[in-house]
């Protein structure tokens, strides 16, 4: 098995505040052509991302999307249970309908978000995942 995670920029960090801002086209199409590559060469088989507005749910969006024409799997990870319950109506559906898509989706803690003392506990390291910031 060969994962990949995927972080990056937060859709605000690179005012995009729009499914259709041009900058976004760009970064669609690098996350796939990259991924593609990837594919090809037989690297990776996963394809991991948090659920954050941005790069992260770009990168399984175009994932997602390869899925027609690769064999690759998707995951949604989040820190905590009921990670989007924050966020604006729109921004809650999108991650619905991602958590809906992927392959596999889960949280490392089995509560909300209660305090930053929760999310010390885990340690990443341990699970030997390479990870990719675009």
């Amino acid at each position: 098995m060969k994962r990949l995670w995927v972080t990056g920029y937060r859709s605000y960090e690179l005012s995009i505040f729009s499914d259709k801002d041009p900058k976004l086209t760009v970064i669609k199409y690098a996350l796939t052509n990259y991924f593609k590559s990837l594919l090809e060469e037989g690297k990776i088989d996963w394809i991991i991302s948090g659920a954050n507005l941005g790069i992260e749910q770009w990168a399984l969006e175009a994932a997602i999307q390869l899925q027609n024409e690769y064999s690759v799997h998707t995951a949604l990870m989040t820190p905590y249970l009921e990670f989007s319950k924050r966020w604006n109506e729109n921004n809650q559906m999108k991650y619905q309908n991602l958590t809906e898509q992927v392959d596999f989706t889960a949280s490392t803690s089995n509560y909300p978000y209660m305090s930053p003392a929760q999310l010390k506990i885990i340690k990443v390291s341990c699970w030997n995942i390479p990870t990719v910031q675009f």
